[in-house]
């Protein structure tokens, strides 16, 4: 159980780093 809800915490931890990651790729094209 403990280690289901660290992967949950680290699923909602990694979906939010990917979307500000992709922001970031967002701005990189956009500044090319």
């Amino acid at each position: 159980d403990r280690l289901r809800a660290r992967g949950r915490k680290l699923g909602d931890a990694s979906l939010e780093e990917l979307d500000a990651i992709w922001e970031e790729i967002k701005t990189m094209t956009n500044d090319e």
